[in-house]
């Protein structure tokens, strides 16, 4: 018998090829239209033997779907942390058999790639024009 958490990573998992390739695009992009964003956020300043972390595929394609998923609505100005909204990201994820972890640069690629707002970075993180709808 399996425990919850070791179920839930072995489950299958069912992001619609359309949304990886989307994803796999918004990746590509980032490399060069956002050469200082990496999986953990914004870059910090790292020394140039020490590559930055890459994005991941799935994680980001979790975020592309929780946020076009109606769940989230479109604020006017970004007020809430790209990094709370991660975590609503992987919750989502994890009850749609999308990937359960979501990077907080996954998620900032993610809201860039659908076109919602960001405000300046502070540290890894920043504002995002978004507000999670309850449940």
């Amino acid at each position: 018998m399996y425990n919850d958490r070791s179920e839930r990573e072995t489950a299958p998992r069912i992001i619609p090829p359309w949304l990886l390739h989307r994803a796999r695009l918004a990746i590509e992009e980032a490399r060069t239209a956002h050469p200082r964003l990496d999986r953990v956020g914004w870059n910090r300043r790292l020394p140039r033997r020490q590559q930055a972390e890459p994005f991941n595929l799935h994680s980001v394609a979790t975020a592309i779907g929780f946020i076009e998923s109606g769940k989230v609505t479109l604020l006017p100005t970004p007020r809430r942390s790209s990094y709370a909204l991660k975590h609503s990201a992987e919750r989502w994820g994890e009850r749609n058999g999308f990937e359960p972890y979501v990077g907080n640069g996954d998620f900032i690629l993610a809201a860039l790639n659908c076109g919602v707002p960001l405000g300046r970075a502070h540290g890894a993180n920043c504002a995002v024009a978004l507000r999670v709808e309850a449940a």
